[in-house]
């Protein structure tokens, strides 16, 4: 397979060079010395451990976060505007000489987050237009003295995103309010907005992440449209389990290791990909000796619910029949296309741990909103250890043992990491966890963060039933690992994992479906880029399972009350 380095020539125009980047927190140097470069059309992989700095040298790069040496030059048109740190004493009291976001972003510098951040009561069309800048409408003055140009603009405004609508796939859905969109849908919008904003350099953070397997494949067709149509430079940092597609398309790799940038050629860095030992096959062959049952259910909508089981007879402790949810006016949860048909129906009995796959718009939070009773049902019954759920508010229901860890919000972010644990009694704390315990939650990586929420989710006593929603994003391969040292459940408990359907399988029964590489392709303006990613999330939970166990993710404890 031809590498896209070698079938795309990048425009050697450089537009943005940094050198002597330098950030400390206290005693850590997160980075120390960092120089780069970057060119127009350039696709970029930024990758590294959690904790490395990625995030930093981002928020850096944007105008969120002021270096403490260094410089920084971004091009705009034909001159060059240098940031100089630390900055002159000039540079504070002239606000135009400011390095913030703002003035970063008028220079053509864009950025999107972990966390997507439309306005939720706007429309699709709206969330883009708003993002033009120099609009004649935000001043009010323009609307009085020139109200015909205003009204022009904004007609000219809104044709140009109707038309990036349309090229993504979304002009249907323009009228309709963000938080209705699937999550594909909303980081596609979200890039949209950013371009929309003037943006030539465009900073991503995770945009796959999350996603099922057309959600991936609509953001990587859109992103390499953006650098080799538009000449859009991307500078992209993503998950571990996503970087295997992404190196088919990066043109330069940087790896952030030990405060310094390293730039490497793709094919290097699938080489050394290749030769890290591979953990998850060597385990899913063991726990597939010790005799676990695999049990399939198939759900409407393309998903499916695979349930680990011992083999003796346990007590049944989630019982859910023939669930129906709406949202919104909407069914979300039950045969979307059978009205009259039947509910979602499905049990879990002591030792189980459930892995739900199904594509993002589904239901999947919803389904476990539902069980620990923050949305209403409209139809069907939630049985927990033979007690009905009906009626029981959440806090109730954490108190009788059963636990939610959700995939986004699921810490207080001015809190300690010692405050947090304290108050879910979390405890022991293990040592390299403990060495957070004085930094705040906002202080901390993405990754930094799961991991916290994670293990405050194994160490909290006294749940018998989790639900865990996509509980391994943001994790690199060292923190996954590292989660099996402390994975002690109690006994009779069980566990529902609910994660992306990322790739296509026939059978998770059939151990090549699950072993086998997997290829997916999309199109580009001009050719077909492959790309290939081995395993899956299932094969990953696995990895991360003791050896003399397969059901720690049964038992995981957790308690969502009014403390955590």
């Amino acid at each position: 397979m031809t590498n896209s380095v070698e079938q795309k020539s990048i425009d050697k125009v450089l537009l943005l060079r940094a050198a002597g980047i330098s950030k400390s927190f206290g005693a850590n140097a997160v980075l120390k010395g960092v120089s780069l470069r970057l060119f127009r059309g350039e696709i970029v992989l930024l990758r590294g451990e959690n904790a490395s700095g990625k995030t930093t040298l981002l928020n850096i790069l944007t105008g969120n976060l002021t270096p403490d040496s260094g410089t920084i030059e971004v091009k705009r048109k034909t001159e060059w505007e240098k940031f100089r740190f630390p900055q002159p004493w000039r540079h504070y009291v002239n606000p135009f000489m400011h390095f913030t976001p703002e003035s970063v972003c008028s220079k053509g510098v864009g950025r999107t987050w972990q966390d997507i951040r439309l306005f939720p009561k706007l429309s699709l069309l709206d969330n883009i237009s708003v993002a033009r800048p120099k609009q004649f409408g935000e001043n009010p003055v323009w609307l009085f003295l020139r109200p015909a140009e205003v009204r022009s603009t904004e007609r000219q405004n809104r044709r140009e995103a109707r038309s990036l609508l349309a090229d993504l796939k979304l002009a249907e859905r323009g009228h309709l309010l963000s938080d209705t969109l699937s999550l594909g849908q909303s980081k596609r919008a979200a890039i949209a907005r950013a371009i929309h904003a003037g943006a030539k350099i465009l900073f991503l953070d995770e945009p796959l992440a999350g996603l099922d397997e057309q959600g991936i494949d609509s953001v990587l067709t859109m992103l390499l449209s953006l650098a080799e149509k538009d000449g859009i430079t991307l500078v992209i940092v993503e998950h571990l389990f996503h970087i295997p597609r992404l190196l088919k398309i990066a043109d330069t790799v940087w790896t952030l290791k030990d405060g310094e940038v390293f730039e490497e050629r793709p094919q290097n860095a699938e080489t050394s990909l290749s030769n890290q030992s591979d953990p998850v096959r060597q385990l899913i062959e063991h726990h597939s000796s010790i005799g676990y049952e695999l049990i399939e259910q198939h759900l409407p909508g393309n998903a499916t619910l695979t349930i680990l089981r011992r083999r003796e007879e346990t007590a049944c402790i989630l019982r859910v029949e023939d669930l129906i949810v709406h949202r919104s006016g909407k069914r979300v949860i039950g045969p979307l296309d059978e009205p009259q048909s039947r509910g979602l129906s499905f049990q879990l009995f002591e030792g189980d741990t459930a892995v739900l796959e199904a594509p993002n718009g589904w239901g999947k939070t919803t389904l476990m909103d539902a069980i620990m009773g923050l949305v209403p049902i409209s139809q069907g019954q939630i049985t927990f250890r033979d007690q009905s759920l009906t009626g029981l508010p959440t806090w109730r229901r954490a108190r009788s043992g059963m636990a939610y860890l959700r995939a986004t919000g699921h810490s207080f972010s001015r809190l300690t990491v010692s405050e947090i644990f304290e108050l879910a009694d979390a405890y022991p704390v293990p040592d390299y966890i403990a060495i957070l315990a004085a930094r705040g939650i906002a202080k901390l990586s993405g990754g930094q963060q799961q991991l916290v929420s994670l293990f405050r989710v194994l160490s909290s006593p006294g749940a018998t039933c989790c639900l865990l929603d996509e509980p391994f994003n943001m994790l690199d391969h060292a923190a996954i690992e590292s989660s099996r040292h402390l994975l002690r459940p109690p006994k009779g408990s069980c566990c529902l994992v609910a994660v992306p359907a990322i790739f296509p399988r026939n059978s998770l029964l059939n151990s090549e479906a699950v072993q086998d590489d997997v290829s997916v392709r999309h199109e580009s303006k001009k050719r077909l880029h492959e790309y290939t990613i081995r395993g899956g999330l299932l094969g990953i939970l696995k990895g991360i399972l003791p050896a003399n166990a397969l059901s720690f993710l049964n038992e995981l404890p957790f308690r969502i009350d009014g403390r955590s």
